[in-house]
């Protein structure tokens, strides 16, 4: 019918899968053929750049694919719509890259209220039905730096929990408090989450800024984590964080 909107649903993935989606295992990452995915890919501001039909940031995806990217972290919030998000993942998916959706809207909140907010977005009929078309192919990031400090662990328990009795089966990825720099609270609790998650699917996120600015700092976190067999994955890096 003249005026139908196009629908934004990727196609099946062919061939024999481990699983339906990506996984950790062992302290790594694997896409659902069970081959190890090592992330390279930025961030792209699509909830602030793609509003209002400007497509600014959905037209610089064949671009940043040119570089050989092969994830594109979409920072999203609750204000967006499902139908534009469709659009944005199917076109990720299209250029050969993955997409990591992450809520930007609690940056250095404390709140448990509002992370267990972001999880209640995510399981929202209309948002789910986008997140389970692109099951085999989407990494789903809570929340945005999200800082709890005590209530770091519990906050994020009950997050999880309401993800996954609401049907999230997808990989989940947690960020590091103090605005996702503090790497202790990733190698403090990632057990103890991890436990707690029915899946055992979750893939920890550090951000790297003004005090990872040498390669000892860098390599120690990695390291660590390495040891652990904690999958972890650098967020956001950069070499300046003004203002903080």
């Amino acid at each position: 019918f003249a005026g139908t909107p196009p629908v934004y649903r990727p196609p099946a993935l062919a061939g024999t899968k481990v699983r339906d989606g990506f996984y950790v295992q062992g302290g790594k990452l694997y896409d659902p053929y069970g081959a190890e995915f090592v992330i390279r890919g930025v961030n792209n501001a699509h909830i602030y750049f793609d509003t209002g039909a400007r497509y600014l940031a959905w037209h610089a995806l064949d671009n940043i694919a040119a570089y050989g990217t092969n994830t594109i972290r979409v920072v999203w919030e609750t204000s967006g719509s499902p139908a534009l998000l469709a659009e944005i993942l199917y076109r990720i998916v299209e250029l050969e890259m993955v997409p990591m959706l992450e809520l930007h809207d609690v940056t250095g909140n404390q709140d448990a209220a509002r992370l267990l907010d972001m999880a209640e977005y995510y399981t929202r009929a209309d948002v789910k039905a986008v997140l389970i078309d692109f099951r085999e192919y989407l990494l789903l990031n809570i929340a945005n730096e999200w800082s709890g400090q005590g209530n770091y662990l519990s906050a994020y328990q009950a997050a999880i929990a309401h993800l996954r009795t609401n049907g999230i089966e997808h990989l989940l990825v947690i960020d590091a408090n103090g605005f996702g720099q503090n790497a202790s609270s990733i190698f403090d609790n990632a057990a103890a989450l991890t436990n707690a998650d029915p899946e055992r699917n979750l893939l920890f996120s550090v951000h790297m800024y003004a005090q990872y600015g040498n390669a000892a700092a860098v390599d120690g976190v990695l390291n660590q984590a390495s040891v652990a067999q904690i999958p972890l994955v650098v967020g956001e890096f950069g070499h300046v964080l003004g203002g903080m």
